[in-house]
């Protein structure tokens, strides 16, 4: 914005500066608040501090550095404490140690957006570089994570991380066994990773011998950075013959889904470049609840707990009650089949 010479000059009155020439004693206790004004000078408010201003048709605006730190303070209330920002009026340069592949991708994302949308620098912004660097490696911590392990006599289970995704797999003699070794290994997780800032989602993939595949399993083949069809793949695997349960008649996730969800978790965390649609059907009409608005809240739901390891901004819930039913049977079956939720994937839009 450009300034005005009577904007200025207003301004440098109502601060009380003028030229220090009092010509009275009623006149000294104003000269205690002037300054010399130098022929040619003007001054204006930024930020609450007066500032010299070089000429009247110079462009004043925020400080480079004071822009840094505004930014800087915005991103950490976003959730990313360990940005870390500079700015020197055309070149916008963000660092920091992500704790996560996941981090660094939506820390950069969130700081770019931060200059190129702000309102008092977006238009003089011309690059955004990228100088995060990861505080740990996926082999890194599987390395640690199968030391644990081992440490427990588990040596068959085996950790692939790949951003905040911990894997589990391998192939366990019995149930039993399964369960109490997926049991130690979120332990191991919760002791060796989960004390630093970083959340990390553990999915079972562990088979056992002649039952069927482990929820996780569409994650064992699933990248760090996979295509939409790959993802939208990665979903439905996943969901297949499985079913988000819900306390009867509440927008609550039972517990018994709980490593179903985690899987929903590692699925979205890993395709955090695309939307991701969340539709929640209702089985059908009811004349004590509104159906509609409780499938609404069960999809928000899912969404609040997906969006811990993804990001939020790309994912939308959405409720259909019982509107477009797969079954219009008047059954168990059928009521059973329209209870459901499903997952899109699609590309950003921007």
């Amino acid at each position: 914005m450009h300034s005005t010479r009577t904007g200025v000059i207003a301004i440098v009155l109502g601060a009380g500066l003028a030229a220090c020439n009092p010509t009275s004693d009623a006149d000294l206790t104003k000269a205690a608040q002037c300054v010399d004004i130098p022929d040619g000078q003007f001054f204006q408010f930024i930020n609450g501090k007066l500032v010299a201003v070089s000429s009247l048709d110079e462009p004043v605006g925020e400080q480079p550095i004071l822009t840094a730190q505004r930014v800087g303070r915005s991103l950490a209330g976003q959730g990313f404490p360990w940005l870390t920002v500079a700015w020197d009026g055309q070149t916008a340069t963000i660092g920091g140690l992500a704790p996560s592949e996941a981090s660094r991708i939506d820390g950069f994302r969130n700081a770019r957006d931060a200059f190129e949308k702000d309102p008092m620098v977006g238009d003089m912004v011309q690059r955004v570089v990228n100088n995060i660097e990861l505080r740990f490696q996926n082999t890194e911590v599987s390395s640690t994570l199968e030391d644990a392990f081992a440490a427990m006599r588990i040596s068959w289970l085996e950790a692939d991380v790949k951003n905040q995704v911990v894997v589990l797999h391998g192939m366990a003699p019995d149930e039993a066994t399964k369960q109490d070794a997926y049991r130690a290994a979120m332990n191991a997780i919760s002791i060796q990773l989960n004390d630093d800032d970083t959340e990390y989602v553990a999915v079972d993939a562990i088979s056992v011998a002649g039952q069927q595949e482990p929820v996780g399993e569409a994650l064992l083949t699933l990248g760090d950075a996979p295509s939409l069809i790959e993802c939208d793949n990665a979903f439905f695997e996943t969901m297949d013959d499985q079913s988000i349960a819900f306390v009867e008649g509440e927008a609550i996730v039972a517990n018994s889904s709980k490593p179903l969800m985690d899987a929903l978790a590692g699925v979205a965390s890993l395709c955090r470049d695309y939307e991701i649609e969340i539709r929640q059907h209702a089985s059908g009409p009811s004349d004590e609840m509104d159906v509609l608005e409780l499938s609404q809240n069960r999809a928000s739901a899912i969404r609040d707990q997906l969006s811990i390891f993804a990001d939020r901004d790309s994912i939308e819930a959405r409720g259909f009650g019982a509107q477009n039913p797969v079954d219009t049977s008047d059954t168990a079956e059928a009521r059973a089949r329209n209870q459901r939720t499903v997952f899109i994937v699609r590309e950003r839009e921007n």
